[in-house]
Order: C-alpha cells, then sequence, then structure tokens
C-alpha cells in the first residue's frame, strides 16, 4: 500500500511553497503536479536547474517506468498521470468537467461504468500512478508520496485507486488574495475571478466529504507563512511521519520539481503575500463580498481589511 499524500486548492493559493516544505521532510517525495501536461524536454528546467531532458531524476524515473512497462514519455501528456481520455472527446470532457449536484454525479458514474473507453483509460492511468509512485520510491528511498495537482477531481479518482492510501490536505486563502491573483494572471474581471474561487472551494468540499476524518485536514495559507514551524508539525503528524525531521530550509533540500517560477528563488524567507490590501480597489472589494464573502467568513476570514500590509518570516 503506498501512502499518498494530495493538495487540493484553487490556484494562487500558495501549492507551491507548501510542496517545497512538504519535500523537506526526508520521508517525502514529490515532484510537484502529477497530472500530467505536454513537456519540452529541451528548455524546460527542473527545479534543481537543469532542463528537464538532462535532469538526472528524471532520466532515471523515465529508464524506470519503462523497465515497469510503462510507455512513459515527458513530452507527451497522453502518457502522463492525468486522467484523459485520448480520441473520445465527450468521455474526456465528462470525466474531466468539474464536481456538480447528486444527479449530475450519478449520470457520471454511470456513464464512465458503461464507457468502454474510460475503463481502459482508467485502469492504464491509475496503474500508471501507482508506478510512478513506486519508481519515485526507489530513486530517493522515500515512502510518501506527495502530489500537489490541486484538482479536485483528480483527488476524487485518486482516493478509489486500489494500492493509494490517500490523504488530503485542503489548502485555503484569504480569497481577496485569490481575487487578485486571478485576475491578474487570468484577466479575469472581478466577478468571474472571485466566481472561479468560489466554484473552486465548493467543488474540493463536495470531494473532501467522501474521506473519513483522518484523512483530511484543511490549512490556511496565512498560517502556513506566520507560523511555518508549528505549521509544518501539525502537518507531519498529519501524514504520519516525524514531525521534528523536516529541514528549517526549504531552499537547502534537493527539489526535483515542476511548477511555477517560484521553484527557482534562492531567498528561503517565507512571507505573507498581502498585496491585496494595498491593490484592490473599494468596487472590487464589494464585488467578492457579495459573491464570495459567505465563503470566505466560514474560512475564518472576516470582511474588514488591514490598514497595513503585515510582514511575515
Amino acid at each position: 500500500m503506498i501512502d499518498f499524500l494530495y493538495i487540493t486548492s484553487p490556484s494562487y493559493s500558495g501549492s507551491t511553497l507548501l510542496t517545497f516544505l512538504l519535500n523537506t521532510h526526508p520521508e517525502i517525495a514529490t515532484i510537484g503536479e502529477l497530472k500530467g501536461d505536454s513537456m519540452d524536454v529541451v528548455n524546460y528546467q527542473c527545479s534543481c536547474g537543469e532542463p528537464i531532458g538532462q535532469c538526472d531524476f528524471w532520466n532515471s524515473v523515465v529508464r524506470k517506468m519503462h523497465e515497469k512497462g510503462e510507455s512513459f514519455d515527458l513530452a507527451d501528456k497522453w502518457t502522463q498521470c492525468g486522467y484523459r481520455v485520448q480520441n473520445a472527446s465527450f468521455t474526456n470532457r465528462l470525466v474531466r468537467t468539474r464536481h456538480r449536484s447528486l444527479p449530475f454525479e450519478l449520470c457520471r458514474s454511470v456513464y464512465m461504468a458503461l464507457s468502454p473507453a474510460n475503463r481502459r483509460m482508467f485502469r492504464r492511468v491509475n496503474q500508471t500512478n501507482v508506478n510512478f509512485a513506486r519508481t519515485v520510491f526507489e530513486i530517493t528511498g522515500k515512502s510518501v508520496f506527495l502530489d500537489s495537482s490541486k484538482d479536485a477531481m483528480r483527488l476524487k479518482y485518486l482516493s478509489r485507486v486500489d494500492g493509494l492510501r490517500v490523504k488530503a490536505i485542503h489548502l485555503v486563502r484569504d480569497g481577496r488574495g485569490g481575487l487578485l491573483s486571478f485576475m491578474k494572471h487570468e484577466n479575469l474581471s472581478p466577478e468571474i475571478a472571485t466566481r472561479e474561487w468560489l466554484r473552486s472551494h465548493l467543488e474540493i468540499r463536495e470531494v473532501m466529504r467522501s474521506l473519513d476524518d483522518d484523512q483530511k485536514t484543511v490549512l490556511k495559507y496565512e498560517d502556513m507563512c506566520n507560523d511555518t514551524d508549528a505549521t509544518m508539525e501539525r502537518l507531519f503528524k498529519f501524514v504520519g511521519v516525524d514531525p521534528a525531521a523536516g529541514e528549517k530550509d526549504y531552499r537547502a533540500v534537493d527539489h526535483h520539481i515542476l511548477g511555477n517560477a517560484m521553484r527557482f528563488g534562492n531567498s528561503s524567507e517565507i512571507r505573507l503575500d498581502t498585496k491585496w490590501v494595498r491593490e484592490l480597489t473599494d468596487e472590487q472589494l464589494a464585488t467578492f463580498e457579495r459573491v464570495g464573502g459567505w465563503l470566505n467568513r466560514q474560512f475564518g476570514y472576516d470582511n474588514s481589511v488591514p490598514t497595513a500590509e503585515p510582514v511575515a518570516t
């Protein structure tokens, strides 16, 4: 049985930082997001600094996956670990669309059970995920695999895979910070950005309900930044590894993580990002409050705005 840890959250919630922090533990291994995509093996850099096609770690992964009978190719997204159905567009859309109401989910489950293309895909992808985790364990000598793919439906599918003992971290952040990031990076209006943040969390909460209490926990991004040591001690206990064994300086550990540009930074200082305090207008804040404020308060954030940007280390 493979111990499999999963981070689920909307985008721009701090999952890359959390991935680096968890990867400081000598029993936790990760490559970041495992959901799969195509890569330019010549130019795309691993967090170790080498192009992924020249990285010793990734070359070892490909070789060992081939030894397990996997047609694993970093440049071909269909041979990755993501739940995608090749050459079956309707089935692929149904597999990947967000978690919906109970009637929709029942219809989805029935269709997926009856679709030959879907059954073949799930058998292949489930086995590939299991083999990938085993391969990383063989290379690193570690015993817990971390997947920071964030996607809630992927968590739902993985939690049903024989051979995986799944635990999930629901990472939350003050939604006003998420609003600013969605607006900046996705070029969304305040209302659409807020609805994207809201839909992501509601989907995650529905999927998390299917897990037992000892399989799931909620983590605030702000707690991770403001009290990193206590937060990581709690998380390591949740995972079931020695809480005292993690490295304090996350930049001092070798990483082979795929993801955003933060992985190439030099500083290990952890600062709370509250740019939204300065940059969001009263109108944008009012839009967020009208659409998503009720959920933000459920997460423990009130609707007041700090008068000065706090700094955390």
